[in-house]
């Protein structure tokens, strides 16, 4: 990944979309930023959901 992006600058964050779970008493969020490296940029997408009171994350990518 560094090879191809180089090093980390800055995250500009997009906005962030509720997510759909077959369960209504869970609830998820999915965070977008625009990752800005020294060679190129990317999409981070980052999952929590909350169960029990307590949020865990479930997704992290870059693209």
């Amino acid at each position: 990944m560094r090879e191809e992006l180089g090093l980390y600058k800055e995250r500009v964050y997009l906005g962030s979309l509720k997510g759909i779970s077959e369960n209504s008493k869970q609830r998820s969020l999915r965070f977008v930023w625009r990752g800005i490296y020294d060679k190129n940029e990317a999409l981070i997408v980052l999952g929590i959901h909350q169960k029990d009171g307590t949020w865990y994350v479930n997704e992290n990518h870059v693209y």
